[in-house]
């Protein structure tokens, strides 16, 4: 899995003493932090996009699934079609119906392409292809995609 979920009641498991973790609920509640290993052990906590309270914007799903595919470095469109965005299914009714030698070419190119430097909307569209093309190929090639 390449997210996992947590809740941590810190007023009865404190986490860390100290100024570690900011103001826990400063940001609104819930407060919501992500780790990873550019992080460390403190993580960073959730920036909101919106004017709305955090908890009512943490109930639109579209934002809610930016963010665990942005923090959580996957995306969450299936090969199915749901949860893709406009650009992914276009992307996936592109590739879906490719012989497997093809696909497996494409994913090569793609991951070449991130080895060089690029902005980081490039980089985490060539991610988001990566995902899915590996999605086609784990599938054993072509995909009957509802889209």
């Amino acid at each position: 899995s390449d997210v996992a979920f947590a809740d941590i009641n810190l007023q009865e498991s404190p986490m860390l003493k100290g100024d570690e973790l900011g103001n826990p609920g400063s940001g609104g509640w819930p407060t919501i932090r992500w780790f990873n290993k550019k992080t460390g052990q403190f993580g960073d906590a959730y920036k909101k996009v919106t004017d709305l309270p955090m908890c009512q914007e943490l109930l639109d799903r579209m934002i809610m699934i930016d963010y665990v595919e942005q923090y959580g470095n996957t995306v969450l469109c299936g090969l199915d079609g749901k949860n893709c965005n406009e650009k992914e299914a276009g992307y996936l009714e592109k590739w879906k119906d490719k012989p497997l030698d093809e696909v497996q070419s494409q994913l090569d190119r793609v991951e070449a392409m991130t080895k060089k430097p690029m902005k980081e909307d490039l980089l985490e569209w060539a991610w988001r292809r990566m995902r899915i093309l590996k999605k086609i190929i784990a599938a054993g090639g072509t995909v009957e995609a509802e889209l």
